[in-house]
């Protein structure tokens, strides 16, 4: 059970974070060439090709979770799975559908 609860303080502050970035990043100009660490100040178009990039990645941390927690339930991972999956789809539609919208409006 401590295993959990070091997760949802783990995602809890990862949370946190992302919004303070996102608030704090809003309406500002957007990188769309070069390197650009944080991920809120990318353009829309490039935060899509980082989903991309990083999705291998993402797999391998998310198998080395699972690895390493012990988890033998496959409910539980199936749930995960797909719940994994559900937002990353929805990340990156959402990153795509923006980018063609500001594509439009140059």
């Amino acid at each position: 059970m401590a295993d959990f609860s070091i997760v949802i303080v783990f995602l809890s502050v990862l949370i946190g974070v992302s919004i303070v970035l996102l608030f704090s990043n809003k309406g500002k100009h957007k990188t769309d060439k070069g390197f650009q660490f944080v991920y809120y100040k990318l353009s829309y178009r490039r935060r899509m090709l980082r989903d991309l990039i990083t999705l291998p990645f993402a797999l391998l941390f998310v198998a080395g979770f699972f690895y390493t927690a012990d988890i033998r339930d496959s409910r539980t991972f199936i749930a995960f799975a797909v719940l994994f999956t559900v937002i990353y789809v929805t990340f990156f539609a959402y990153n795509f559908m923006m980018w063609k919208k500001h594509e439009q409006h140059g």
